[in-house]
């Protein structure tokens, strides 16, 4: 089950980096593992539900399901998600979160400051990711 989940987990991040409009299915069965390895399901459904409903009016879908070329006049496949606005962890985990923009930055900020690349070797050092092509601070967000 484990490499399921790693798999799914690298698929949908793949995906999502190579800009393909149709992650929704990897991440329909993250949701479904996630729920089935919780041991409330109830509260999982609320959750989940109460996510999307407030998803649902902030990022309405700007292409056809059925036809995402239709949206991208170049008939180019590829979705570029870098000018969408980002979704700290709390307006999912803390039910009081207003997603404005000084509250989704001050969000990232105190994410991305705690991140120790120094205790933490999965992570690149400031100097590696600039040296990488990191555009902007290595560990801040500065909306761009």
């Amino acid at each position: 089950m484990k490499t399921v989940a790693i798999e799914s987990l690298e698929r949908s991040n793949r995906n999502y980096l190579n800009g393909r409009y149709n992650i929704s299915a990897e991440l329909d069965g993250q949701a479904m593992l996630a729920r089935y390895i919780c041991p409330d399901k109830n509260l999982f459904d609320t959750w989940l539900e109460e996510c999307i409903r407030k998803l649902i009016p902030l990022f309405p879908v700007k292409y056809d399901r059925d036809n995402p070329s239709e949206y991208n006049k170049d008939d180019d496949p590829y979705y570029d998600s870098s000018h969408e606005q980002p979704i700290p962890r709390e307006f999912f985990f803390s039910p009081d979160f207003e997603l404005t923009s000084k509250n989704t930055q001050e969000a990232l900020d105190n994410f991305l400051i705690n991140l120790s690349y120094k205790d933490n070797n999965l992570l690149n050092t400031p100097e590696t990711m600039l040296a990488e092509g990191f555009k902007g601070t290595p560990y801040r967000y500065t909306g761009e």
